[in-house]
C-alpha cells in the first residue's frame, strides 16, 4: 500500500526536524531514509519471519524506534543520544497513531 509508505514518510522527517531545529536540513533527510528502511523492512521482511501481526508489529516499531534513534545519534553534531531517542520516539508514535486515525481512508 504506497500511500502508508507515502504517509510515513512524509510525517516523521517533519517530526524529527521539530527535534532538531538548528539542524532539520541534515536531519530530515536523515530521518526520510531512516524511515523509509524501516517501513520497508517491516512491511517485507519481518512477515516472512513472524508470523502472529501482534508480535511482528512490536518487533517491528521496536526495531524502527532504536534503528531511528541510532541514525539521528550518528548524524547529530552534538551526539545526544536522549533527544535521539525522544525524537525517534516522537516521529514513530506520531506516524503509529495517524497512521491507524486516517488507515480507513485508504
Amino acid at each position: 500500500m504506497w500511500q502508508v509508505f507515502a504517509f510515513t514518510v512524509l510525517i516523521e522527517p517533519l517530526v524529527v526536524a521539530l527535534f532538531y531545529r538548528r539542524r532539520w536540513y541534515v536531519m530530515a533527510p536523515v530521518a526520510f531514509v531512516a524511515t523509509a528502511l524501516t517501513h520497508l523492512t517491516m512491511h517485507r521482511v519481518l512477515p516472512a519471519y513472524i508470523q502472529d501481526l501482534h508480535t511482528m508489529i512490536l518487533v517491528g516499531e521496536v526495531g524502527a524506534l532504536l534503528f531511528e534513534a541510532l541514525a539521528f545519534y550518528i548524524f547529530d553534531s552534538e551526539h545526544r543520544i536522549g533527544l535521539a531517542m525522544m525524537a525517534s520516539a516522537a516521529a514513530n508514535t506520531a506516524s503509529f497513531l495517524l497512521g491507524i486515525a486516517i488507515l480507513p481512508i485508504f
